[in-house]
This record gives structure tokens, C-alpha cells and sequence, in this order.
């Protein structure tokens, strides 16, 4: 009877490790003095820490300098029960000092008796998102700081956007122009 226990106990852990080790996100266990105790196989390849070599490590030395004390206050009210989660964008800081945006989650983490054994966290890599806002942002910016008119249009060529210097430059509001066609410039005065 003990080995069957023993056999059915092994074939849980090996089934959750499977399911952990196939998630597209890394997942992590903190213990109370916040180091890492449990890393899948998707954190060690984002961090790009060799396998099996991130429990041990202190999690908010995977945190980017300028914002650990940050992660390393947030995490020790998580610990004290002050905030119950985190759902935060942070910037990390992977083995080869690169640095990458991940988006934590992180909950305090129980035992079966209710008592308190650290935190899990779960990071979703979102380098790419935040690259392509600030490309958007500058796009914004230049958009709303040019000197020449601007006119964004679907692609039936309804006008969807004008910027301030459209507005200038033809004497149209921007609420005047939206859901019409740029021909609303066109002159009869001019030749095309």
C-alpha cells in the first residue's frame, strides 16, 4: 500500500511538473524570505538561466536595477498580507544583464493547513507589446506636433482622423471632417 502511495504521488508530480514545464508563461514559487523555490522551464529559457538554476536565487534580483526596490517593497507586502496581489508591467533583468518587459501576477501562496509559504507569480513576456506602444506613442506625437496637415482615412477613404494642423490649414474642425471623404478640400479655384 505505502508504494502505491509512493507510485501515485510520483505520477501527480510528474503530471503537474509536465503541465508547468508546457506553459507559455513563466511560473514561480517565492518562499517567505523571497527566494525562488520553484521555476518552470518557460522562466529559466525568458531569464535565460540554465535549468534547474533559479531556485535559490532571490526573485528581485531577476528585476531590473532601476525598479528593484520597488519589486522587493511590493513583495514584502504581498508577504505580510498589506496587498493581497500584484498585477503589475515590470522590467526584468535576464542572466546576460539584457533587459525585457515582463506583466506579473503574484498571490500569496498556502499550504493545505491555510498557513502562509510564500508567494507564486506567474510573468508574461510583453517585450513586444511595450516596444510597439511606444512606437504608437511616438507615431501620436508626431502626428499631433506636425506642421503639415494630416488626414487618416479608412480604407474606403472616410477620413477617421485630421490632425491640429489640418484644422489650421483648411478651416475644417476635426468634428466637421471625420466621416467624410478628403475631397471636402478640393477647390474649384485650382486645377487638380
Amino acid at each position: 500500500g505505502f508504494n502505491t502511495l509512493l507510485q501515485a504521488q510520483r505520477q501527480r508530480e510528474s503530471l503537474l511538473r509536465q503541465i508547468l514545464d508546457t506553459s507559455s508563461v513563466a511560473i514561480f514559487l517565492v518562499d517567505l524570505e523571497g527566494r525562488i523555490t520553484l521555476a518552470n522551464r518557460r522562466m529559466h529559457e525568458m531569464f535565460g538561466w540554465p535549468a534547474d538554476t533559479l531556485p535559490g536565487c532571490h526573485y528581485v534580483d531577476l528585476v531590473h536595477p532601476s525598479e528593484r526596490e520597488i519589486g522587493r517593497q511590493r513583495m514584502m507586502k504581498l508577504l505580510s498580507s498589506e496587498i493581497v496581489s500584484v498585477d503589475t508591467d515590470r522590467l526584468y533583468w535576464r542572466h546576460d544583464q539584457t533587459q525585457f518587459w515582463g506583466h506579473l501576477n503574484g498571490r500569496s501562496l498556502f499550504d493545505a493547513n491555510n498557513l502562509r509559504q510564500g508567494l507564486v507569480g506567474v510573468i508574461a513576456d510583453i517585450d513586444v507589446r511595450k516596444q510597439n506602444e511606444q512606437q504608437l506613442q511616438l507615431a501620436a506625437s508626431v502626428f499631433s506636433h506636425a506642421r503639415e496637415g494630416i488626414t487618416i482615412t479608412a480604407a474606403d477613404g472616410t477620413i477617421i482622423d485630421v490632425n491640429e494642423a489640418f484644422t489650421r490649414i483648411t478651416g475644417y474642425r476635426r468634428e466637421e471632417a471625420l466621416g467624410r471623404n478628403p475631397r471636402i478640400i478640393k477647390s474649384e479655384h485650382r486645377p487638380p
